[in-house]
């Protein structure tokens, strides 16, 4: 059952540093390819830039031409770059076009030169935007990205966080008042500083601070029927501790003006115990963070994210972590 600062446990914790007080969103990234999919997170762009008075920016690449064509057909090759950079160019402003059109304001197009995922990720953190919005099609086993293995790229390499939406569902436009925000205790700051933004954008968001202790891995003595080392009270401990860590940051955030809530609940399947804190808090939102990473790596620390996508309909802002 969801707790607020007031319900705290006993032993009362605090955070290891201050929240910093959060701050104003300052672009809003999209990029696009030519298809639907692609074009389906256009209108919740538009409306986290409208609602923040932040540029808007609309971005598609062009991948390089193979060595050995432009070594061998130079002409050839810097006609094809130069039509497919113009048809593209002529794309983006017809759309940019028609989102001045319905919500006026700022709204960048820019056609990018070089590896795809390389260059959508530099030119965010080169404008400083503070969200990607990209869209995703189906649920189950097999899920479809706009821009195929591009996507997949900037969720490996981004340092921007990953606003990823099911075009299959109607969310409202940009309006997140319910977040639920996945912590583990060792970046929690940096997942609840892109939360912060995003729910910045509606009015009286309220925070749900979800953290889901796993039982440990059953590495037995003959002895024992605990963990080796952990001794008999370790899941309790772990319990008690993310207790005391959640109900102090969310002291902290309630003296910051949030409206916030809290739980903290034992499993062993961590998506799954994060969409069902979802469905029950009613959530417009989840945010969990990601290493980023790719291979086995990629496979361990980014396999919340991963399982969230397949297993609930909700919009998901996965927030890259940096040690």
């Amino acid at each position: 059952m969801p707790r607020t600062a007031q319900s705290s446990p006993g032993a009362a914790g605090t955070a290891a540093e201050p929240l910093a007080p959060a701050r104003a969103t300052r672009g809003v990234v999209v990029p696009l390819d030519g298809t639907q999919l692609a074009e389906a997170a256009l209108a919740i762009g538009a409306s986290l830039a409208r609602r923040a008075g932040t540029p808007l920016h609309l971005v598609s690449a062009v991948a390089p031409v193979l060595e050995v064509v432009r070594r061998e057909f130079p002409d050839l090759a810097e006609r094809e770059v130069q039509d497919e950079t113009a048809g593209c160019k002529a794309y983006l402003e017809r759309l940019a076009e028609m989102v001045r059109a319905i919500r006026p304001g700022v709204v960048e197009a820019s056609v990018l030169t070089g590896d795809p995922g390389e260059a959508i990720v530099a030119y965010a953190a080169r404008e400083g935007a503070d969200f990607i919005v990209l869209a995703t099609h189906g649920r189950g086993r097999m899920v479809r990205w706009c821009m195929g293995s591009v996507a997949d790229s900037l969720l490996q390499r981004s340092e921007t966080p990953l606003l990823l939406l099911h075009v299959s569902e109607t969310p409202r436009l940009g309006e997140y008042r319910r977040i639920v925000v996945g912590l583990d205790g060792e970046h929690d700051h940096q997942v609840l500083g892109a939360a912060r933004r995003l729910g910045s954008l509606s009015p009286g968001t309220r925070f749900v601070l979800a953290g889901v202790v796993e039982p440990a891995v059953p590495l037995l003595t003959p002895l024992a029927r605990y963990p080796q080392h952990a001794g008999p009270r370790w899941r309790a401990r772990r319990i008690a501790d993310a207790e005391a860590r959640l109900s102090a940051l969310a002291r902290e955030l309630e003296a910051q003006g949030e409206r916030v809530t809290w739980e903290v609940i034992g499993r062993r399947d961590v998506a799954r115990a994060l969409g069902e804190i979802g469905r029950s808090a009613g959530a417009d939102c989840l945010v969990v963070g990601t290493h980023g990473l790719s291979g086995v790596n990629r496979a361990l620390l980014g396999s919340v994210a991963a399982k969230l996508l397949r297993q609930t309909s909700l919009p998901l802002l996965v927030v890259p972590l940096r040690s």
